[in-house]
């Protein structure tokens, strides 16, 4: 029995691990609209572009649903946990629709 269920727990892990991280829906990469551009970068930092003003934040997904996002900036850090989907490289966060660019 002990057995079966280790290999049922390592098929699960492989099929999460194959499966459960596509690139199409990972948020590394740029995404934006006519008014910004958010970068998340790999290593969980991440660029804000909004017309000649720049922030710079750190992200975590916490889940396939909720990211952690941090702001650092000279009075402290603000940190949001928002909800979040992505779905035909669009990422809609925030009530804002951002394509993959």
């Amino acid at each position: 029995m002990k057995k079966v269920a280790c290999l049922i727990l390592v098929l699960s892990l492989l099929a999460i691990s194959l499966f459960g991280c596509s690139s199409s829906n990972s948020i590394v990469g740029k995404w934006g609209n006519d008014e910004l551009e958010f970068e998340f970068l790999k290593n969980g930092d991440g660029v804000l572009r909004q017309g000649n003003e720049i922030t710079l934040f750190e992200y975590k997904a916490l889940s396939d649903t909720e990211l952690k996002l941090t702001v650092k900036m000279d009075i402290g850090e603000e940190t949001e946990i928002v909800d979040y989907s992505i779905e035909n490289n669009i990422l809609t966060t925030m009530d804002l629709e951002l394509k993959r660019k």
